[in-house]
């Protein structure tokens, strides 16, 4: 082997490893983020995916023995406290249904089932996680009649400063609820 063979073979090596350390690395942070939603909520839960925005963690999770609302977000702030998007958004319920009651006496919010929308950080570093929620006629499985949407808010620092509702409207007439999603 030529010296410059032996080094190129020898920085592949030293990538690939690297590469593995890193996903292995991933993963044990994985499980044991699962374990602290697993003890925090008292249920097992398995983590899809980490987004973070500074010191805050967007944690999409499933809650493996569950039969419904398996999958949910989660958000973790500086302080290491977990908040289940449903849990805040549950809160605004009463106000969500009630902008669509007058066109929708049945109109019902469904907390369990959120669609990330994405992030707005400020100059000065504040950041808002924007989450919607379907609305429906009287039911889980009934057709999705509006849209809620939420707010949580984190200060530069990711400290947790409480949650907002956004706004609950109808769906547009070229607007549809597909797998979690506002479409146009």
């Amino acid at each position: 082997m030529t010296p410059s063979t032996w080094l190129l073979a020898a920085l592949l090596a030293v990538t690939l490893c690297g590469q593995a350390h890193a996903q292995g690395t991933r993963a044990e942070d994985h499980r044991r983020l699962a374990d602290q939603i697993a003890a925090r909520f008292d249920e097992p839960a398995t983590v899809e995916t980490v987004r973070r925005f500074g010191a805050i963690a967007l944690i999409r999770a499933e809650f493996t023995t569950r039969a419904n609302s398996n999958e949910q977000y989660l958000v973790r702030d500086r302080s290491g406290a977990l908040r289940m998007v449903a849990e805040v958004a549950e809160a605004f319920r009463r106000d969500a249904e009630a902008a669509l009651a007058p066109r929708h006496a049945d109109a019902a919010m469904w907390p369990a089932t959120q669609a990330f929308l994405g992030t707005r950080i400020t100059a000065d570093g504040q950041v808002t996680l924007r989450f919607a929620l379907p609305i429906t006629d009287a039911c889980r499985a009934c057709a999705v009649i509006g849209v809620a949407q939420v707010a949580l808010d984190f200060d530069a620092g990711g400290a947790y400063r409480g949650a907002r509702l956004l706004r609950a409207a109808p769906l547009a007439g070229t607007e549809a609820w597909d797998r979690g999603a506002v479409t146009r």
